[in-house]
């Protein structure tokens, strides 16, 4: 950890101005980090870009004020990310291929929003920064990785755990602001997020110790688990604990084979009411009643009012062909007071409703096509791929996460998926000898010639 922050203590130094100039007052920071990213650009520093937008992503998602600057910011961050990509193309060939299997996806997409009910510029501007992200994320993410294989993934990783482990050290200080309801919030500002974000980087931070198991030593591997579990028990999120427990239940059912694990994920799904059933009794009997907030569940979730609300909206106006990007938005907040009297706040709470609300059955069913293809694909390397897409299909049914562009959560997706289909750092890194060793002689015959 020390020698990361003072390995990296300029890129440091660069978040941290952002930050305080967005706090002083958003058009400082709207000039600034524009300016900034400019000057990085130039100096072809695009790791310090790249980690940039998911700084800013993970300040937007905040619920302190202070730090609403970033989500304005981010924005035009990432449009400006997308325009260095065309501009440098032949820095980033040969050009990534995750988006290929989405390519129907966004074309039913950009169909639907043609009967958007209301002005379609914010419906089409959501689904361009959505097919952005799917274009520009893999390809910084390919592009860094077979720069400097080693050095990227561990700013990955310590990159995300510093912020984590600053979280956890604040706490102690500053646990009112850093909590909500007595639960501990974090660097995201909500503890559902921050469960959310620590669970999908336990599987990323699992699927890059299988793909490169002597990257870090045990020591560092026990340290990074236990930051990321100490942030997931105190934020008390039930699904992310759930999630949690499944992807370690599907890692050891698939690592023994595929058959024994699908069958693992099959007797999951059947028993998962049984499963919710038995965990409420262990906690009552070990006292663990408010941990898990077990009055909240007996009152009813919020969220089986907005899904009954959205399939109805899908049975109304979506069920084959849906309105576009945001049109979820639009329908929950036309319904806003009803729902409210209902006892639900906020959107859908599931990336699958809000995909058929927006897009339709066929837009789900293609958007699933990519889904489901892209683990597949990245299962050939890792057989962590399949337990981290389950784990991931199950916490999509209880938010809607995967369905926004600039959040923290789905770069690290595409990282993971990305990442698996990449070559080896050992095999990138004698492919960079011998090309060393042929340049050399080269070099040699000229001298002698």
């Amino acid at each position: 950890m020390k020698e990361f922050l003072r390995h990296h203590s300029q890129t440091i130094i660069i978040l941290l101005i952002w930050t305080i100039a967005g706090v002083i007052a958003k058009p400082i920071a709207l000039f600034l980090v524009p300016l900034m990213l400019v000057l990085l650009k130039l100096r072809q520093r695009y790791k310090e870009i790249f980690f940039g937008l998911i700084y800013l992503c993970i300040l937007s998602d905040n619920r302190i004020s202070a730090f609403f600057f970033a989500k304005d910011v981010k924005e035009l961050y990432f449009v400006m990310m997308g325009a260095f990509l065309v501009f440098d193309r032949k820095l980033f060939a040969p050009f990534n291929k995750f988006v290929y299997p989405f390519i129907g996806f966004f074309i039913i997409a950009l169909l639907c929003s043609f009967f958007y009910p209301d002005d379609a510029t914010v419906s089409i501007q959501k689904l361009f920064s959505y097919f952005l992200l799917y274009l520009v994320g893999p390809n910084y993410i390919a592009m860094l990785y077979k720069n400097d294989p080693r050095n990227f993934i561990n700013f990955f990783v310590y990159f995300i755990i510093s912020l984590l482990t600053i979280s956890l050290v604040l706490y102690i200080p500053y646990g009112e602001i850093l909590s909500i309801g007595g639960r501990y919030s974090g660097v995201l500002g909500n503890p559902n997020a921050l469960g959310l974000f620590s669970t999908i980087f336990l599987c990323a931070l699992f699927v890059i110790i299988d793909l490169e198991p002597k990257l870090f030593s045990a020591n560092q591997k026990r340290f990074f688990l236990i930051v990321i579990l100490l942030n997931i028990i105190l934020c008390r999120s039930r699904t992310s604990l759930i999630s949690v427990s499944m992807f370690l239940i599907f890692t050891a059912t698939f690592k023994r084979s595929s058959m024994f694990g699908f069958i693992t994920v099959i007797l999951f799904f059947i028993a998962n009411t049984y499963i919710i059933d038995i965990a409420e009794v262990i906690a009552v009997n070990f006292g663990l009643e408010d941990y898990f907030r077990l009055k909240d569940i007996e009152k009813g979730s919020g969220r089986l009012i907005a899904w009954a609300f959205g399939w109805q909206v899908i049975q109304e106006q979506s069920f084959f062909l849906g309105k576009g990007f945001n049109f979820t938005s639009y329908n929950f907040d036309l319904n806003l007071e009803r729902l409210a009297l209902l006892g639900h706040q906020g959107n859908a709470h599931n990336s699958y409703i809000t995909f058929w609300i927006d897009t339709g059955l066929i837009g789900l069913l293609l958007f699933m096509y990519g889904f489901v293809n892209s683990f597949l694909r990245a299962n050939k390397f890792t057989k962590l791929a399949l337990p981290a897409m389950f784990t991931f299909g199950f916490s999509m049914f209880f938010e809607s996460w995967f369905c926004a562009a600039l959040n923290p959560y789905i770069i690290q997706v595409i990282f993971i998926i990305v990442l698996a289909q990449l070559p080896r750092i050992a095999d990138i890194e004698k492919e960079k000898e011998l090309e060393s060793v042929t340049e050399n002689e080269q070099e040699q015959n000229l001298a002698l010639a």
